[in-house]
Order: structure tokens, then sequence, then C-alpha cells
């Protein structure tokens, strides 16, 4: 072992004395090996963390549970069901714990429950406009119905002496939350209400705001974006609420077109092929966090009861949904054809005798410049994000290219350069054709294998 450490610092004393490393100045060796390091450390660590951190929306969404009919809500694969009679014995078995907990008589606090009625909900999406791609968002419009019974709001836990349950009793709309982006320029107003010919209330909202585009951008410039529209009420949990979304409600756009993007039908939960799909999502509040541990004195929460509250604690969730995909064309003119010409400009380059020695030496230098412009120019346009896009890689293929070119064009000019001859020696190969094929497989296969590992 100590005969090893002393060759290691041999050779570092050898290379600090010795000025040049194969005809390269030994400081300029250690910084392409540093900068070659360096760079297959992020890239491996980003392929690593694109596998354990989803980035699509779909994948990753950690508070969310998705519903099936409304009747049952699917986890990690398995289908565990809710809205049944089993919630009426998991209310009962937590307000027993609760006063057992507690220790208090609540009795004649909690009111007769039984599964709350479906509330339907209708979304009208009529407008759909102005997308924002540095802020990944859109602006949309239309009409939300809600249709709810008189047995549609139930109060699973302890009375707390608010008016908000009798508020939503009387308009369930009027306290309920959409997923606007922001607090500017949004609409949310009641243009109707009244009592339908079944005997059941409703209300209707016009809304208009922004709302966020869910963006996976690992294919840019042939990315797709998820567009959500919820509705959800921020104080009346799942056990108390039963929102199931209407199968009529539609997104109506005129457009088919919006900017860079066009509508694409996708598979709904359902199995069904559409424009838009509609959904009911039930979301773990965590109101109790599980770290908090001292409530009465030093006594903690028991397990019993934590479990029983986790088993209720979810805001439910009504929405609809669709997809929009990039333009393949528009995004292939606009983004990949200047990087075409720039490596079809890198291979005639190659083609210049020595006529044209700075010509030969000086473009791969230029083209190499003005990708790097070109990148600057592309990132302005999207948002920052934490993962490499296709345009990243295929970005740095250019420039690995360039750098190939600007190495074949140095061994060019000087024929007797010592890296060349090494080759032929060591490895029986002429440095030159093998740039350039390394040159021509990459710029022909490296766009393809990059698109697909993306």
């Amino acid at each position: 072992m100590k005969s090893f450490f002393k060759k290691i610092n041999e050779f570092k004393i050898y290379l600090i004395k010795r000025k040049r490393f194969l005809r390269l100045s030994t400081s300029l060796s250690l910084l392409v090996l540093a900068l070659l390091i360096t760079t297959i450390s992020f890239s491996l660590k980003g392929v690593n963390l694109d596998k354990t951190k989803p980035v699509d929306f779909e994948t990753y969404s950690p508070n969310r549970i998705v519903s099936i009919n409304a009747d049952a809500i699917k986890k990690d694969k398995q289908v565990i069901n809710f809205y049944n009679k089993e919630l009426e014995t998991k209310v009962k078995v937590y307000r027993e714990l609760y006063q057992k907990e507690f220790n208090i008589d609540l009795k004649d606090s909690f009111k007769d429950y039984e599964v709350p009625e479906p509330s339907i909900i209708t979304f009208t999406v009529d407008t759909i406009h102005d997308i924002d791609e540095n802020s990944s968002t859109l602006v949309a419009g239309g009409t939300i119905r809600a249709t709810w019974g008189n047995e549609s709001i139930q109060e699973f836990d302890e009375i707390r002496g608010s008016d908000f349950y009798e508020k939503t009793r009387k308009d369930l709309l009027k306290t309920s939350l959409m997923n606007f982006y922001d607090a500017e320029n949004q609409l949310f107003e009641k243009i109707d209400e009244g009592i339908n010919s079944q005997g059941r209330n409703f209300s209707i909202y016009r809304f208009n705001g922004r709302f966020r585009l869910y963006r996976d951008l690992r294919k840019f410039p042939f990315d797709k974006a998820l567009f959500r529209i919820t509705l959800t009420n921020p104080i009346i949990r799942a056990p108390d609420i039963q929102l199931r979304t209407d199968q009529n409600s539609n997104i109506s756009a005129p457009s088919f077109r919006l900017n860079s993007y066009r509508f694409e039908k996708r598979q709904c939960r359902s199995g069904l092929e559409k424009w838009e799909c509609t959904g009911d999502e039930l979301r773990p509040l965590e109101s109790i966090d599980r770290d908090y541990q001292k409530l009465q004195g030093n006594k903690g929460l028991s397990e019993a009861y934590m479990k029983s509250f986790e088993e209720l604690d979810f805001s439910p969730i009504s929405v609809i949904y669709g997809t929009f995909q990039r333009s393949g064309p528009s995004g292939f003119f606009r983004y990949i054809v200047p990087l075409i010409f720039g490596v079809i400009i890198l291979a005639l380059t190659d083609q210049l005798t020595t006529n044209h020695l700075e010509v030969r030496v000086a473009t791969p230098a230029t083209i190499l410049l003005t990708f790097i412009f070109m990148q600057s120019g592309y990132q302005a346009e999207i948002p920052q994000v934490s993962y490499i896009t296709y345009m990243d890689k295929l970005y740095f293929l250019s420039y690995l290219l360039a750098i190939l070119d600007l190495a074949d064009a140095i061994v060019f000019v000087s024929p007797e350069n010592r890296i060349d001859k090494l080759c032929k020696r060591y490895l029986s190969l002429n440095f030159s054709k093998s740039i350039r094929g390394i040159f021509g497989i990459l710029a022909i296969v490296g766009p393809y294998l990059l698109f697909w590992t993306s």
C-alpha cells in the first residue's frame, strides 16, 4: 500500500515538473481531465435523480390519491374503498378514540353521521388562451355548476361553533376554491342559483384566470403539458362531502392550436380516449404531524388515534384535465434546424485544404461560441428546471462536435503532431480519420440516442 501511494506521489511530482504532456501543457491536460470527470459525474447524478425522483405529474404526485368512479380510491396500485358503509364505522371509531384520547364526553356535540350524498360538479371550459412559457401558465375561463342535496354535507368531527358548514349547505361553491395560479385578474362570481326539478340545490359560477401547466420538458422541444382545473373545499374534509365530477364536463375552447401547442387526445381513467378527462381525487391533509407528540402535557397522541384520524384526514378534489403537445414541426424548425446547419458547417470545414488554414482553425471555435449564445437564448424562453432537457443534451453534443473538429484542425495544421504519432504507434489508428469517424457517428446517431434517453 505504501509503495502504491509512493508511486502516486512520484507521478504527481512528475506532472508538476513536466511542462508539457503529449505536447499539451500539463495544466491544460489536467483541466480537460477535471472537466471530463465533472461532466460525467453530474450527468450520472442527473440520470439517477430522474429515476428516483420522477418529473411528470402523473408519476410524481405524493399528495394525491386518485379516485375511481368516486366510489373508491387508488393508492400504490391498490383499490381502497372510501365512500361506503365502512366510512360510518371509521367515523364511529374515531369519535370514541377522540373522547378517550382527550378524556372528555362529547356525545351531545356529535351529530348523527351517514355517508354524504354525492355533490355533482360540472365544468364547462369555453376559453383557453395566452400560454406563458416562462411561468408555465395559461388563461382559462368558463362556468362551473354544483348540484347537492340536503344530506350532502355531514359533520363527522366535533362541532366548533363555526357557521362555515351552514354557508356550504346554502351555496357549495361559495366556500370552495379553484386552483388559480395567482390572485391577479381572477374571476369567480355567481351567475345563478336555485332548486332543480329533483329538489336538489344548485349554483352556477363564472370563472376566469390563470392556471398552471404541468410541463414535462425532458424532451423539449417535443414536450407535453398537463392542464388541470380543480375545485376543492379548504375546510370540509372528505368524510363530510363527496365531490363527484360530472362525466359531461367538457373543454369546448374554440382553438385547436394554442401558441406552439395543440390539443391532444389522451386515455382517461375510465379507459376511454377523449380530448378532456374528469376525475375525483383525495389529497391527504396531514393535519397532525406525527412528529408532534406533546399535545396534553407530557402525554403524546396514541397510535390508535393517529391511525384512525389519518384514515379520515383527506381533502376532496374535483378535477377536469387535458393534454397539450408541442407541435413537432414548429419545435424542429425553431430549435433543431439551427444546430443542424451549424454541424453541417463543421463537417464542410473539414474539407478545406492547406490553402485555407486560418479558416480551418477559426471556424470550429466560432461555431462553438455561436452554439453557446444560442443555448443562452433558448434557456431564456423556458423556466429553470431541475433536470436535463433534450435540448441541453443536444447543445452538449454540439459543443463536443465543435471541439472534435477543432482538435482535428489542430492536427491538420501540424502533421508532425505527437498525438497523431502516439495514436499510430500504440493504437495503429490515424488520429484525423478516427476523429472524423467519431464525429460522423455522434452527429448521426447521437440525437436519436439522446432523445430516447430523455
